[in-house]
């Protein structure tokens, strides 16, 4: 499979698993102007397995875009992934480094729904570390030993 100049690429309310496709964030036709999203949190957690990504390191890609669900499952995984260039992915969350209040709504920045989002990079392909989790900056997400990169925000 190829996914091109997709707004989002990906959102899944199931688990199924993604692979051996190539993931083109702009090929250069001008299909639309804005963002793209490689990977869009609800429901499901998908696998991502022996996939290439294309130039989801520019600033108009990003390869995370979180969005609430109804019941939220956050247990993501990416293993053998390639990447053109091989650099680093961009990845922008909100930041989600606020205290939790009670009664948020249910697509709050404060609500779990949200801030809940982890990606196990299996073999380290993306993270640059095996056996690593990719994070939000929510204060329970994270233990210290975090590891971060420039474009990731």
């Amino acid at each position: 499979n190829v996914y091109a100049d997709n707004k989002t690429s990906l959102m899944f309310a199931s688990y199924p698993t993604i692979e051996n496709s190539v993931f083109i964030a702009n090929s250069g036709e001008n299909i639309f102007k804005g963002e793209r999203k490689l990977n869009r949190g609800y429901d499901g957690a998908l696998t991502l397995k022996n996939c290439h990504l294309i130039g989801w390191n520019a600033d108009n890609a990003n390869y995370v875009q979180n969005t609430g669900g109804a019941q939220k499952h956050v247990n993501y995984r990416i293993s053998g992934i390639t990447l053109d260039p091989e650099t680093s992915v961009r990845m922008n969350f909100p930041s989600y480094a606020t205290t939790p209040k009670g009664n948020v709504g249910s697509n709050a920045k404060t609500h779990p729904r949200l801030w809940s989002y982890v990606h196990w990079d299996m073999d380290g392909s993306i993270s640059g570390k095996a056996n690593t989790s990719i994070i939000t900056n929510h204060p329970l997400c994270r233990d210290g030993s975090e590891v971060r990169y420039a474009n990731w925000t």
